[in-house]
């Protein structure tokens, strides 16, 4: 549990990264499936390069300076699209539009 989740009486799970990553989930398969589905590729502490590191952190800082948590909302599906991808096969014709199809279902207003 989290300082979060003794705060409001529930049960939230804390990413891996405490101290690094600030989110939190409703249980511990939620945030599994979150690693799987999105927060690799933003979370910080998760990324596999330096480079990878700087931008998941510059891209909280833009959130953050302008109170948008839309600019995390873009990120997480664009994250999701860059997930799907990495475990489709390279050489299929499709891994890209399938890695996007989600997206195109989305309501951007």
């Amino acid at each position: 549990a989290t300082a979060l989740g003794a705060l409001l009486g529930a049960p939230f799970v804390a990413c891996d990264a405490r101290g690094v990553c600030d989110a939190v989930y409703c249980s511990a398969e939620c945030r599994a499936r979150a690693h799987a589905d999105y927060h690799r590729a933003l979370c910080a502490a998760a990324a596999g390069s330096e480079a990878a590191r700087d931008a998941a952190l510059a891209l909280r800082r833009l959130a953050d300076d302008t109170g948008r948590a839309n600019v995390l909302l873009i990120g997480k599906l664009l994250a999701g699209a860059t997930q799907r991808l990495a475990r489709t096969a390279a050489d299929s014709p499709t891994a890209v539009a399938d890695a996007l199809q989600p997206l195109a279902n989305f309501t951007w207003y």
